[in-house]
Parts: structure tokens; C-alpha cells; sequence
């Protein structure tokens, strides 16, 4: 959220997609375009089933094309400039799909997978920019909570701090879509 903010700050357009109704809230709160996960519904891209289910192909070839729609809709047939994925595999595919001519999508974390495959001769065609990335250096990590802090971006802290024999529970919640947080919390020691 963090660099959507910054590049809404430089002037540009900027959306955030989720599928729970309270991070859809706290995007629109943060005047950023929220674009509502659940219009597609079967965009989670698996290649293995791709190739043995027709019925999960047909329906996960409807809703990346209503999602390639939407992006065509909202760039007037541009495609996406910049396109930050923390989700992986599952999203992968369509997030070069909906990329512009340039464009460049930068990956960090790997939530739902962190094995990638691209056609490179299809990515230098399309002048696709592709960074990896995992943040910053500790120095630049203290300026960017400095930053934060002067503009009110520090996340809201949670209620409940996870324990450590806890962690398979909270893994559970956020896989499930229980857990909504940004940032779950969690002690290793109970001291």
C-alpha cells in the first residue's frame, strides 16, 4: 500500500485489489481505487489443472478475461504501467497478460508461490520490466518508518497477538480469509 500511496503522491493512477470488505474499505480510505477481488472469481491460475479440467479451464479463462476487460476498460486499452504482485503463481499469468507495452511488474514475497515461469522471448517482445525485490537495506528501512511515521502510515497494530504455539492457527486464519490484517502480530517468547 505503501508504494501505491508514493506513486498516487508522484500523480499517478493507482488501484489495490482485495477480496475482504474491510481491506476494500481501508483502500478507499486511502483515496485508492479498490477493485473488488471476488468480480473474478476463478483467477487463481494453476497449471496442472489448466491442462487436466476443462471445466476449471473454461472458468478460469472467464474471469481472466473479465479481468483483462476490466484493465482494458480502466487504461482506455493501455494496459498496466506497473503492476506489483505479492501473490505469486496463482496471479502471475494474468498480471503479464494486463501489462502495457512497456511495462514492468515487480514481485516481492511470494504468498502463493515463489515459482515463476515466463516465456522470455514473449517478455523482450512485449518490453516487459521485471523486478524482484525484498525491500530495502536496515538504513533505508529506518528512513521509510521515519517517513511513515510523518504521514500517518504506520498500520493500525492488531488486538490479538498470536503466541508462539499459535502460529499454525494464524497461518490457518490468513489462508482461510479469516484473518484480515495487513500485519498479524506474533510473540516467540511469552516473557
Amino acid at each position: 500500500m505503501g508504494e501505491l500511496l508514493l506513486a498516487q503522491a508522484a500523480g499517478c493512477s493507482v488501484y489495490m485489489m482485495a477480496s475482504s470488505q474491510e481491506r476494500l474499505s481501508l483502500i478507499r480510505q486511502c483515496g485508492i481505487q479498490a477493485v473488488d477481488r471476488t468480480a473474478f472469481p476463478q483467477l487463481s491460475f494453476c497449471p496442472e489443472r489448466y491442462r487436466a479440467e476443462e471445466e476449471y479451464k473454461r472458468q478460469y479463462q472467464e474471469s481472466e478475461n473479465a479481468f483483462l476487460n476490466f484493465v482494458a476498460q480502466q487504461t482506455n486499452c493501455r494496459g498496466v504501467s506497473i503492476f506489483v504482485d505479492f501473490i505469486g503463481r496463482p496471479v502471475f499469468r494474468v498480471s503479464l497478460k494486463s501489462l502495457s507495452r512497456p511495462g514492468v511488474i515487480t514481485t516481492a514475497g511470494w504468498k502463493e508461490g515463489m515459482d515463476l515461469a515466463v516465456v522470455r522471448a514473449l517478455e523482450c517482445m512485449n518490453w516487459h520490466t521485471h523486478v524482484h525485490t525484498h525491500y530495502a537495506r536496515y538504513a533505508e528501512g529506518i528512513e521509510a518508518v521515519d517517513y511513515a511515521e510523518k504521514h500517518g502510515w504506520l498500520p493500525r497494530v492488531e488486538d490479538h497477538m498470536f503466541g508462539w504455539e499459535e502460529i499454525p492457527t494464524l497461518a490457518h486464519e490468513h489462508s482461510s480469509g479469516k484473518l484480515t490484517s495487513f500485519f498479524p502480530l506474533y510473540k516467540v517468547n511469552a516473557a
